[in-house]
């Protein structure tokens, strides 16, 4: 059967965001009342954080009652591990009887093995350089590839584009007659300003108007105020047909980085109370791409100057950029980590890219308040999204008190 034609359905793709766009969407829809669904990639810990239901991960018994079920008719086909479970999470969405599913793409749209849905409403949140091999090497290339989730007269929620990839974006909206809604200028952002442009069809604004009243906590990375002007025009956009209060959108926004988790935004994930009696707090990024890097290190400065961060970097491979140099200059106190996996750079690749960093292999070799009292005892693991079990592994691994929030 096609499951995914039963499930009302937000399609977001981008370079940057989705997944935290995807989470506060769920977030919202959840707290309004909604049965909602949400499936997101990769995973942290987990392969089941990939497939929620009601903010929950998929119980194991699903997954083994899948399996079971559906192994005849997979056998004689092979599917790839991505595409196994997205038809994992359509089944178990349909079979749970979702009322609204957010379904984030994997690499790119066009070819994604997310699109063959159409949605009540389609997000594109950024569009960067990153997977330049697969979707192209430059941004209008890219955005074409995301561009391919686009579908006629379908509403269009879009983020910050470069003015390259936007023209392209706008062009395939155009030619589907698909209603866009853009943020207004970054100036503006924070007021979750909207505006329609290139509608062919002007959706009716919903009757709350007070839906930009709703905000995020301080602390929150910028981004995320750009992710949430996103949520709350989408929120517009399928307001008749789901509806959403204005506590619902508060609530949802404010609270969803508390509500599922892992995600791997910025997240504070230890506080260490060193031999000095002073603690050492732990951060993780799953940044793993230029404009990613950009974004946290001018979040990281609005928390403490670079000198007071330790920074420690993992990257794969295909992500090492010359240019990322200039972004992690400021900050000399850097180490490195090669992870142990065929796609990671190697410890003399790091080097090569971060000369100034410090190669390590153990969390005990990351400096502390305890042997340099002048630091700050702030440290941040960035880089991939797959370091994110390694720096659970090492938190589990130190006499502290654990906290999360």
């Amino acid at each position: 059967g096609n499951p995914q034609d039963k499930l009302p359905i937000i399609h977001v793709a981008g370079t940057n965001g989705k997944g935290t766009t995807c989470r506060m969407l769920a977030a919202v829809y959840e707290q309004a009342g909604y049965r909602t669904a949400l499936y997101t990639s990769p995973h942290l810990t987990d392969l089941r954080e990939r497939i929620r239901y009601q903010l929950q991960m998929i119980p194991k018994d699903a997954v083994l009652t899948f399996c079971r079920e559906n192994h005849a008719a997979l056998k004689d086909d092979t599917p790839t591990f991505f595409e196994l479970l997205t038809l994992l999470a359509f089944w178990y969405f349909e079979k749970e009887h979702a009322e609204i599913a957010i379904i984030e793409t994997g690499l790119g749209g066009r070819l994604d093995a997310t699109n063959i849905i159409t949605p009540r409403c389609t997000v594109i949140t950024s569009i960067g350089m990153d997977h330049c091999d697969i979707l192209g090497d430059t941004l209008a290339k890219i955005a074409a590839e995301k561009a391919g989730i686009i579908k006629p007269d379908i509403p269009l929620i879009l983020g910050e584009l470069p003015q390259e990839a936007r023209e392209v974006i706008i062009e395939h909206a155009e030619a589907m007659k698909a209603p866009v809604t853009e943020p207004l200028p970054s100036t503006r952002v924070k007021k979750g300003a909207w505006e329609q442009v290139s509608s062919p069809a002007p959706p009716t604004p919903p009757s709350p108007s007070n839906l930009a009243s709703a905000s995020i906590s301080k602390d929150r990375p910028p981004t995320d105020r750009i992710n949430q002007t996103i949520v709350k025009n989408t929120v517009r956009a399928l307001q008749k047909t789901f509806p959403v209060s204005d506590l619902a959108l508060h609530e949802g926004l404010t609270h969803w980085h508390e509500r599922i988790r892992p995600h791997a935004n910025f997240e504070r994930i230890a506080c260490f109370e060193l031999q000095t009696g002073l603690p050492q707090t732990w951060y993780f990024s799953g940044a793993h791409n230029l404009q990613a890097w950009e974004d946290l290190t001018c979040h990281m400065n609005a928390i403490a100057p670079p000198s007071e961060w330790t920074v420690v970097v993992t990257l794969m491979s295909d992500k090492i950029a010359p240019s990322m140099r200039e972004i992690f200059e400021p900050y000399r106190n850097l180490y490195l980590f090669a992870m142990d996996s065929e796609r990671a750079a190697t410890s003399d690749m790091l080097q090569q890219t971060l000369p100034w960093g410090t190669i390590i292999q153990e969390p005990s070799e990351i400096p502390t308040q305890s042997k340099q009292k002048e630091r700050s005892g702030l440290v941040i693991f960035t880089g991939s999204l797959y370091f994110y079990s390694t720096v659970e592994r090492w938190v589990q691994t130190i006499q502290t008190t654990v906290f999360r929030g």
